[in-house]
């Protein structure tokens, strides 16, 4: 326990006695010059460092998700862009951001619409036939085609920052 405070070493040691009472094994030999496991503390040692190597990789993957390098994204698609458009996308956001998952769904824009309002896609590439739900979605049409990307309005990445 070199190196801790001493102000740290009673509450570690309260519990520390805790976890051996509820257990109803030694963990501990205590010894003038610190604490030795015994063949029980053997065995929490050994999976106390698993949980802290699970917390570690659990760390890395939040703040991975959190700056955008990982995670998942699922697009709707109509079959006209799922030919050229989608795929030089993802090439691209790939690029970037290699651990991303995406997946892709191709159906007709209604079907697609009505699952991105239902939150099981992120965005659409589609047209948007049914003016009635427009207050609900965000979209940018694309220039070189009949479509738009669309995307839920409460998203996050929905709004460009001009549009703020």
């Amino acid at each position: 326990m070199a190196g801790r405070s001493t102000a740290a070493q009673p509450a570690a040691s309260k519990m520390l006695g805790e976890l051996e009472d509820s257990l109803g094994v030694k963990l501990f030999e205590r010894h003038a010059r610190g604490v030795q496991p015994t063949w029980y503390g053997e065995i929490l040692v050994r999976h106390a460092r698993l949980a802290m190597s699970e917390m570690d990789r659990a760390h890395d993957e939040i703040m991975a998700l959190k700056s955008g390098l990982s995670g998942q994204a699922s697009i709707g698609t109509v079959m006209n862009p799922v030919t050229h458009l989608i795929p030089s996308a993802i090439a691209a956001i790939k690029e970037s951001h290699p651990r991303i998952l995406i997946s892709v769904e191709m159906d007709f824009s209604r079907p697609l619409v009505a699952k991105l309002l239902e939150g099981r896609l992120d965005c659409v590439v589609g047209r948007i036939l049914d003016s009635g739900n427009a207050e609900e979605l965000d979209f940018e049409p694309l220039s070189d085609e009949p479509h738009s990307i669309i995307g839920r309005a409460a998203l996050p990445f929905a709004r460009s920052p001009t549009s703020n």
